[in-house]
């Protein structure tokens, strides 16, 4: 319980947990309604012989006569009207709860879904990139499903904990002996069920949320690999593993659903048990008949009422431990999530100005728990206007070089300098307004060519000008007037209709899009021919970009650029012109005669 009450505390806003309190506040009153309403019941069957009698010596109940002009003689018909009335009112406050509590239970699971998402948005970019997709998805996906109904079996546990209680203090008043040994007995019974299936339910729930991570990456992998998967005929050994997994999942599930029914039918076996007793037992004492009826209505009544709410204890309090694995997964991902590193995302901000340069100062970067450094004492200057670009085999450090000039990393040594000062890690949400980047893996949105093309953009009269000389520029004119919906074609990154150049060529208009002063390429053009290469370099070289960092494998356009970096081993092993490096750089020359071989 202390784990569960820390954990919600963690997740939820003191918004939330005001509101949690206030429905709480709302719950004991409903249960003070059942209560009441259970007390007017066994009043009506313990004196139903004499009730006029009792009616009429009551001062309370001859005044609400005398307010509402009705006569003594009516007192039993007012009464029964008043009980079926009150029981109506009840009812309706009852459904009112349930819907308020199923709807404020499920608005909390998105409120923190959307804080989980939120914690991926705002984390460490080398740590999320050490994290399986799939495990992120489901923590997305299938925990924040399972806290939201965590949240809603609480507050049900809560309102029947209440209505037991007040029952159970309503018995005691009754006959405190009898209530005790009932109490006793339904109380022993549901605790020996619960803690003697509890190792059960803990190593079912533990798997089902194993088995959930690695169903969600059969799946991803599948529709990511579908082609692979149809060309190598390994449809049966995907469906198997699948089918493997999915069984498994639903027999720790059946298993743990089974559990939480063990109790009703037990506990209606041991009432009949019960019954017999105290059948027995009035027999052999003698009881007065008249005690017996007044004795066995009133419990019988109130059964109606507590042995429901016993299972339901015990039921609420089952469903809820079941999903305490998935709780755990959220609470520790929000203990991990330090408020103070967020950079949050303003409307409007002003860039960093670049008057300058950026300036890498003895740079070295090292993953965490590698061997060796992916980049090491690298020192160059990026100076306003320059064309660069960067060479190296695979490996040699290039995108980790990008990486880092983007923040999406911090150095594990060194500095980098905007115009002679550090940069602040707590401003590269100003610092990135100057860049433009088309990264090595161009994702696509499940939208239109347009949508993919604004990337969050909002289109004003000034951008929706600009498109067409983006379509121009990126070479996406005859591609959009070729689709029968144009710029309103569904893309996908997983059915694509396009080539690779031609998603290149999106992913170029995107960064045209967003504009800025210095455009990073991070093998860019990759997948393009050589003409779709130049003419978009030409654009490139045309636009509004006054700096272009270029990371590539192809020669062909590097004698465009004004300086050249060739990296090796997460070092740079030269610098200069196209010019200089051809004569006096091994690499570089054997690069050339690669590509003029080929």
């Amino acid at each position: 319980m202390f784990f569960l009450v820390k954990s919600l505390q963690s997740i939820l806003s003191s918004k939330d947990i005001l509101k949690f309190y206030l429905i709480s506040v709302i719950l004991i009153i409903i249960a003070l309604m059942e209560v009441v309403g259970l007390a007017l019941i066994s009043f009506l069957i313990v004196n139903l012989n004499n009730l006029d009698s009792i009616l009429s010596n009551s001062n309370f109940f001859q005044k609400i006569l005398i307010l509402f002009n009705l006569s003594a003689y009516n007192s039993s018909y007012v009464l029964c009207i008043f009980i079926i009335g009150y029981s109506i009112v009840n009812i309706i406050a009852s459904m009112s709860a349930i819907r308020y509590i199923g709807i404020y239970s499920q608005i909390l699971g998105a409120n923190i879904k959307s804080k989980v998402v939120e914690y991926f948005l705002y984390m460490d970019l080398l740590k999320f990139t050490q994290m399986p997709t799939s495990k992120s998805m489901s923590r997305v996906i299938n925990d924040g499903n399972e806290v939201s109904d965590i949240l809603y079996f609480l507050m049900h546990l809560f309102s029947k904990c209440i209505l037991a209680l007040l029952i159970i203090g309503f018995l005691l008043i009754f006959n405190t002996q009898l209530t005790i040994i009932i109490v006793a007995m339904l109380s022993i019974t549901y605790l020996i069920i619960f803690f003697g299936t509890k190792p059960i339910i803990t190593f079912n729930s533990l798997n089902q949320t194993q088995l959930l991570d690695s169903i969600l990456n059969v799946v991803k992998n599948m529709f990511g690999s579908l082609k692979e998967i149809i060309f190598y005929n390994s449809q049966e050994e995907v469906l198997s593993k699948f089918s493997e997994l999915n069984n498994s999942f639903a027999k720790a599930k059946g298993s743990n659903m089974a559990i939480a029914q063990i109790p009703r039918s037990f506990i209606d076996s041991l009432i009949l048990i019960a019954l017999v007793g105290l059948l027995l037992f009035t027999k052999i004492k003698n009881v007065d008949p008249a005690v017996f009826f007044a004795t066995f209505s009133i419990y019988g009544i109130a059964a109606l009422k507590l042995l429901p709410a016993f299972q339901n204890i015990f039921y609420f309090s089952h469903e809820i431990y079941v999903r305490l694995p998935y709780l755990k997964n959220i609470s520790d991902l929000f203990l991990e999530f330090d408020q103070s590193l967020k950079i949050k995302s303003n409307n409007y901000k002003e860039p960093i100005i670049i008057e300058d340069s950026i300036v890498f100062k003895d740079i070295s970067f090292k993953h965490l728990n590698a061997n060796a450094h992916s980049l090491e004492n690298i020192n160059l200057s990026i100076k306003n206007h320059e064309k660069i670009a960067i060479v190296g085999p695979s490996g040699s450090g290039k995108s980790t070089f990008i990486d880092l000039l983007l923040g999406f990393m911090e150095p594990t040594h060194g500095q980098i300098l905007i115009d002679s000062q550090e940069l602040s890690f707590n401003d590269l949400d100003k610092y990135r307004l100057n860049f433009s980047y088309v990264p090595q893996k161009v994702f696509f949105l499940e939208a239109s060519i347009k949508e993919n093309i604004a990337f969050g953009t909002v289109f004003n009269k000034k951008k929706k000008i600009n498109l067409d000389k983006i379509l121009l520029d990126s070479e996406l004119q005859e591609l959009v007037a070729k689709l029968p919906s144009g710029l309103d074609t569904l893309l996908s990154d997983d059915k694509q209709i396009v080539s690779g150049g031609q998603k290149q060529c999106i992913a170029i208009a995107r960064a045209l899009m967003r504009g800025g002063n210095i455009l990073i390429l991070d093998e860019a053009t990759s997948a393009m021919d050589t003409v779709l290469e130049k003419n978009i370099y030409k654009s490139i070289f045309k636009s509004n970009f006054s700096t272009i960092i270029a990371v590539t494998h192809k020669p062909s356009i590097l004698k465009e650029f004004d300086k050249i970096y060739v990296f090796r081993e997460g070092m740079i092993e030269g610098s200069g012109s196209f010019k200089y490096l051809s004569k006096n750089n091994k690499y570089f020359i054997n690069m050339l005669e690669d590509y003029s071989s080929e």
